[in-house]
């Protein structure tokens, strides 16, 4: 199983240039094989790089 992550990004600057930006220590993490009855967890870290305040919307994991 492998988990990628995918969200929207707010930016609270009124230029078109976005000032907030998203770093992840890592974008993905597999699994391997697993049972259907296995509950699993990661941590996926990240850091606003930018200069602005990183607003985090919406998140999916596929």
């Amino acid at each position: 199983m492998m988990i990628l992550l995918q969200g929207n990004l707010i930016n609270q600057n009124s230029s078109n240039k976005p000032n907030a930006k998203i770093v992840f220590e890592e974008e993905e993490f597999d699994f391997g094989e697993v049972n259907n009855d296995t509950v699993l967890t990661h941590v996926f870290k990240f850091e606003n790089s930018g200069t602005d305040t990183l607003f985090i919307k919406n998140v999916q994991g596929s």
